[in-house]
Order: structure tokens, then C-alpha cells, then sequence
């Protein structure tokens, strides 16, 4: 009896391993998107934790005033129009925006851009030229951050980004990030 024990337990594990493998690779695998996205690519003046906080803030800015008509567009390229029309009114706000903040302006413009491949938790962007809302901040000589606002995928990899942004904000430091696990998942792997 203790060896047919033994060997149901054993299989059991076994399963259990190949299930949690064939689960865990296919929460890995990239998925690609499966049109063309608009992009929101923001350069940043310089390196400085300033300006590197105010690219952050204005995002956050962008993303709000966008947002909605981001998700009410029903195709690609209505979201374009959508900005294109939004074009002057977005530049005065990013103007606005940075001139209770810093001494340099903001240059928007629907352009295409580079970008070099990103994955995220369940999709990858293949590098390639894309259509984009293209902010540059001043010299726009810092590191840049891009994310999808067609179909609307910003919102994918804020949450461990809002407390360095208060910063720029409020002029408070910045906090350590709260980060959200699975205990289960964890002990998965």
C-alpha cells in the first residue's frame, strides 16, 4: 500500500510540475499586438532627477487629458485624427504645464519615431518605426518614455511610477514603491 502511496504522490507531483511549467510558459510567451499602435514618446531636457521626475509628471498630465478619447476611439486612425485636432490645445497645456515647473517649453507633433522593441507582462512591440504623439521637453537631450495610447495601454506600467512623480509635484521625496506579489506564484516558483 505505502509503494502505490509513493507512487500516486509521485505522479501527482510530476503533473503538478508540468502543469505549473506549461502555465508559467505561457504566462512568459510575448504576445504581439495586433494592429499598429500610436505611441506616446516623451523626451525628457536632460538626465537630471528633475527633469527625469518632470518628463514623469507631464506624462501623467498627457495621459489625463488624452486618456478618454484614447479609449472612446474606435481604429487607430480616428485616434490620430482625434490628437491632430487636440494638437494646439495639448501644446499649450504641456506649455502651461511646464512653466510653473521649469524655464524651457515643450515641442509636440504626430509624427513617426523609432523605437527599440519593449516587452511587457503579456506583449512584446517588435523595434520598428511607429506613428506617435512625440513630446520633446527643451533640449530633449534625456532619456525618453514611450507607451502605447492606441489602443490604450499607458496605463499598463504606471502604478510603480506615481510616488516618484508627487515629487516633482508637491517638492516632497519621492517614497520607496509599492510593490504587488502572489504569495502563491511566488511559492510557484
Amino acid at each position: 500500500m505505502k509503494i502505490l502511496n509513493r507512487k500516486i504522490l509521485a505522479a501527482l507531483l510530476f503533473l503538478l510540475g508540468v502543469g505549473g511549467f506549461a502555465a508559467h510558459s505561457l504566462m512568459e510567451r510575448p504576445v504581439l499586438l495586433p494592429q499598429s499602435p500610436l505611441r506616446l514618446h516623451i523626451l525628457a531636457n536632460s538626465d537630471s532627477v528633475y527633469d527625469q521626475q518632470l518628463k514623469l509628471a507631464l506624462r501623467d498630465e498627457v495621459i489625463g487629458l488624452v486618456g478618454d478619447s484614447m479609449a472612446d476611439a474606435t481604429d487607430k486612425n480616428e485616434a490620430t485624427m482625434m490628437l491632430a485636432a487636440a494638437l494646439p490645445e495639448l501644446t499649450a497645456a504641456c506649455n502651461e504645464f511646464l512653466a510653473q515647473r521649469t524655464t524651457y517649453a515643450a515641442h509636440v507633433e504626430l509624427t513617426k519615431s523609432n523605437f527599440p522593441q519593449i516587452s511587457y507582462d503579456n506583449f512584446t512591440l517588435p523595434a520598428g518605426e511607429y506613428d506617435a504623439l512625440r513630446i520633446v521637453l527643451g533640449e530633449g537631450k534625456g532619456h525618453n518614455w514611450w507607451c502605447v495610447l492606441f489602443p490604450p495601454l499607458c496605463f499598463v506600467d504606471l502604478a510603480g511610477e506615481r510616488q516618484a512623480v508627487a515629487a516633482v509635484s508637491s517638492g516632497a521625496p519621492a517614497e520607496d514603491t509599492l510593490e504587488v506579489r502572489f504569495k502563491f506564484w511566488d511559492w510557484l516558483n
